[in-house]
Parts: C-alpha cells; sequence; structure tokens
C-alpha cells in the first residue's frame, strides 16, 4: 500500500502488534465503529496536518467529521494539538 493510504496505516501502526486497515480507521473517524486503543489520539497526533487533510479528502470525510472525532479523542485522552483545533475551526468556518 502506498501513498497518502500507507503513509497514515505506517504512522498509526508502527507501535502496534495487530495493524489497523485503512476502512477500520474511517468507519472510526466517523463514529461508526470502535477503534482499537490508541489508533485515533496516533491519527490525530503522529500524522502530519497536511496528509490528514489529504487523507480525509480521499476517504470523503468531511471537517465536521473529523471536528468530532478529534474532540472525542480529545476529551478521551487529554491529548492536545492546538495548530489541529485552529485548523479544524478554520476548515469550519471555511466557505464550502
Amino acid at each position: 500500500m502506498g501513498g497518502i493510504d500507507g503513509l497514515v496505516t505506517n504512522t498509526i501502526n508502527s507501535p502496534r502488534r495487530t495493524p489497523t486497515d485503512v476502512s477500520a480507521l474511517v468507519r472510526a473517524l466517523r463514529g461508526e465503529a470502535p477503534a482499537p486503543s490508541g489508533v485515533l489520539s496516533a491519527f490525530f497526533t503522529e500524522v502530519p496536518l497536511e496528509a490528514i487533510a489529504r487523507f480525509a479528502a480521499a476517504h470523503h470525510l468531511s471537517e465536521a467529521t473529523l471536528l468530532a472525532a478529534w474532540r472525542r479523542v480529545a476529551r478521551e485522552t487529554g491529548d492536545e494539538r492546538p495548530e489541529l483545533d485552529d485548523w479544524l475551526q478554520y476548515l469550519g468556518r471555511a466557505p464550502a
């Protein structure tokens, strides 16, 4: 697997014994299924912002979906990433 999917899955799976595939990650981001422990946190804190944006576009994840998932993760884990907060807030206010 290459491209943006490979970059994202390599990043989120690097410390894990059982890898999470793209479809499981997308379902978890949409809130349709639980993610293995730490996967969403890794997505939002370890994947570069540009890669998050490219992954979201490739999988038709809206800004609202990303923001909701990030808020869930931040609330549950206490993770912080101010530049992600700023970027998602900006996207949420930008005209479609």
